[in-house]
């Protein structure tokens, strides 16, 4: 489709109660409550209840059945365009965790690319991330831009960093507890740690969503479920939601994985000298994102989530394309 020249031309949003909305139409982006119709980009834990009908992939769908969540869903698969009345679609993988995907939607006005969370860099347990060209680029700023760093080569190194804190504690035959989000980063550090012979048992919740990943081809090494009586020599990992419901013996070690510095940590307090907190973003930020819009090449670009003042200021300092940002009415910006 040509580009069009007027940004008047092209598709427009608005921000919703708990999402986003692509305007005269029906489509809501991830919206779980006040949408006809919305598109669902990930699994997550958070997710309570979705009410419209949703497009999402199969993976995804079986994830959040896990989270006892079974929405009314609309499987399809990545790269395979479908179209809905006058807006045609297509699912390409974030590269953010299975399932995960961003929306290429093509309008009567224009094409744009929803990509609330995407992963720049390659994981190795799910599809890596694909792009394509657009007019409109939706981004998530979910995450503080911290654009003074390479945001790639920090999540490497905060990564290893993790996986050496564990390392030094089973050397010293101490089992630590790593306690982080079910899903992405619980699978990601199973396969790392099984990487390093490490033995590993996982809480049941996250043991099933390893099963999910595991059916689609995913490869996440040796790991066992996680029993109080039989995993006690073993780094175990447990969600961060589900850690307090567990009595863990007092020279068991805790390591805390979270999101980014911003995020409040589930240890209420408890911090004996050999607990550690780490941060492991599952997606990418800051300036990873100007690798994509050099491949997306757009016109506007909209920011979305908490930071998205930052990233707008930031970006209308860095960048010739228009920049503009999105809140929703529960979301103040931060900056």
């Amino acid at each position: 489709m040509p580009q069009a020249n007027n940004s008047n031309e092209i598709p427009r949003l608005s921000a919703t109660e708990d999402g986003l909305h692509l305007e005269h139409t029906i489509l809501s982006l991830d919206s779980y409550k006040t949408a006809e119709l919305s598109f669902l980009s990930a699994a997550s834990e958070s997710i309570k209840k979705v009410t419209p009908k949703v497009i999402s992939t199969e993976e995804t769908l079986k994830i959040l059945e896990i989270f006892k969540n079974k929405p009314n869903v609309l499987v399809c698969q990545y790269n395979r365009p479908f179209s809905i009345g006058q807006l045609k679609m297509e699912l390409l993988p974030s590269g953010h965790s299975l399932g995960a995907a961003s929306l290429f939607v093509e309008t009567k006005s224009g094409t744009l690319l929803y990509a609330p969370k995407v992963l720049t860099q390659k994981v190795g347990i799910h599809r890596q991330l694909q792009l394509k060209q657009a007019q409109v680029l939706v981004l998530g700023a979910h995450s503080p831009g911290n654009f003074s760093t390479n945001s790639g080569k920090s999540r490497q190194k905060d990564k290893d960093a993790i996986i050496n804190a564990a390392m030094d504690l089973v050397q010293n035959k101490v089992w630590p507890t790593i306690v982080c989000n079910p899903i992405p980063t619980a699978q990601e550090l199973t396969k790392c740690l099984s990487d390093k012979s490490l033995p590993v048992a996982v809480h049941n919740q996250i043991y099933k969503i390893n099963k999910v990943f595991e059916s689609y081809g995913s490869v996440l090494g040796n790991y066992s479920q996680f029993s109080p009586r039989y995993s006690k020599s073993k780094v175990i990992i447990i969600p961060h939601k589900l850690f307090n419901r567990y009595r863990m013996a007092p020279e068991r070690p805790t390591i805390f994985v979270k999101n980014n510095d911003t995020e409040p940590s589930v240890l209420h307090g408890r911090r004996p000298h050999n607990d550690k907190v780490f941060c492991l973003n599952p997606a990418s930020y800051g300036t990873d994102y100007q690798e994509i819009l050099l491949k997306v090449k757009p016109q506007i670009v909209y920011f979305f989530g908490p930071y998205a003042k930052e990233y707008e200021q930031h970006f209308k300092k860095s960048s010739s394309i228009m920049v503009k940002s999105l809140f929703q009415n529960s979301q103040p910006p931060l900056f």
